[in-house]
Order: C-alpha cells, then structure tokens, then sequence
C-alpha cells in the first residue's frame, strides 16, 4: 500500500495543533490528510489519543443539584447528543471556552478533555469537550436532553428551576436593550411561561415561531427583576461569563 509522506512542515504544525487539544479529526480537516495518517504520524511523534475519559459516576444522578440544573439546562439548549455512538458534546466559541472547561470540571474530566478546533466554514475557533458513556448518555436522555432539540423537556428540577431557567439564558437567551428573549423547544417555552407566572404573576407568554422552535420575549418592566432572580446568590461557574457581564451592566451593578 502506498504511504503518504508528509512533509516535516505540516508534522511540525500538526503537532503543535494536537497538544493544543485540536481532535484528530479536525487535524485531518485542517492539514489535508486523512484521519488514518493524521493517527500514525502521532503515533509515530509518541502522541496518542488514548481512551476517552470517564466522567464520574454520580453526574446528573436524580435528585439533580442546583448545578446540575444548571448544566442540564445549557445543554438542552445548546448541547449535541449522540445515542448510538454514547457521547453528550458542548462546542462553544473560543471566547467561551473557560465556560466550556467549568463544565469539564464538574463533569470529573480533566483539563485534557476540552478540545479545541477550528470551523472548516467559517475558520472561527471553538472549544468543546465530549461527555462519554452509554450511562451517562442515557441518563441525560432520560432526563429529556434528547437526540432532537425540538423534542427535548424539562427534567424535574423541583427547588432548581431558577438555576435550569439560567442554563437556557445562558445558552440560548438574548439581553437586548432593557429586554430578555429566550429561544427554547415548544415544551419549555410552555414551562417557563407556566414559571414566570408562578414568580412573577406575568400573564402567560406568547410563543412566537423562531427559525423552527419557538422564542418568548420578557416585558422590559419585569426583565430586571426576573434577571436579579436569575444570577443572584448561584453556585461558583454557574453563569456564562459575558452574559453574567451583561446583567450586571443591565442592572448597574459594575
């Protein structure tokens, strides 16, 4: 079989590019090279991929944390779920990559476990980390964080639904101005209505259609209030730092 020579340039960057974090995968993209040569060049450098790290045992284990709440709820907004091959991703832009390593951390994974890549359209870099095991995939699936982002639903998160709520902000939510929207699945949004008007008397939410799932927008009188609700007193690495900056320049706290 012919071997394909790679020039001592290209071995270099790639190499460079793997201890960054960048998955064999997008080293192929990147280098030109197929995932079989891109694995035994390293293999060849005294790099491997090694086994997929585990994360621990008791992660999203009913009843939920607080974070754990929280974590659903970003992923269920903005997380990829693969049932057949068992692994739960959150990819984020670069810029949110520390976001990206907190939950890492949470997870018991190591600082080895968050990757980093970059977009073969739109050449933006982005960091993500994979949640692997059939347990843990189908314990998230279980709790509503579906292969399908339409289909996904609220988990029971009774006593959390703050720290949930803040999850979907912080993924999918737009601080606008004085006003909050929030994009979600028809089954969340009907969920938060039904909590906004629990905690805040609010008359219940229009869903309007957005892009295939349904957005709700936040009076500008109540928004302040629902935001202090949000992002006061929370655990540690439980709100996305440029939206956590966003609130506090919303509500003069800076």
């Amino acid at each position: 079989m012919h071997r394909v020579n790679v020039s001592e340039h290209t071995v270099t960057a790639l190499l460079v590019d793997h201890d960054a974090g960048v998955s064999t995968l997008a080293l192929a993209k990147t280098h030109n090279l197929t995932p079989k040569v891109v694995r035994r060049v390293l293999r060849e450098h005294g790099r491997t991929e090694g086994r997929r790290p585990r994360v621990r045992d008791d992660l999203f284990v009913t009843p939920l944390t607080s974070t754990d709440a929280y974590w659903l709820g970003f992923l269920a907004a903005d997380g990829y779920v693969n049932t057949n091959r068992g692994f739960a991703r959150l990819k984020l832009s670069a810029t949110d990559g520390d976001h990206v390593a907190a939950l890492a951390t949470y997870a018991g994974l190591s600082s080895t476990a968050v990757k980093h890549e970059v977009h073969s359209v739109t050449g933006n870099r982005q960091t993500y980390i994979d949640i692997t095991g059939h347990t843990v995939v189908d314990r998230l699936c279980a709790l509503g964080l579906t292969a399908g982002k339409t289909t996904r639903t609220v988990p029971p998160v009774d006593g959390n639904e703050r720290h949930y709520m803040r999850g979907l902000v912080d993924a999918d939510g737009c601080i606008s101005g004085q006003r909050l929207s929030i994009c979600c699945t028809p089954v969340h949004a009907q969920w938060l209505s039904t909590l906004l008007t629990s905690v805040f008397a609010l008359p219940p939410r229009t869903a309007y259609e957005h892009m295939g799932i349904k957005r709700i927008y936040i009076p500008r009188t109540v928004t302040p209030h629902v935001l202090a609700w949000l992002y006061d007193d929370i655990p540690a690495h439980t709100a996305l730092p440029r939206k956590l900056a966003a609130v506090k320049t919303l509500l003069n706290r800076e």
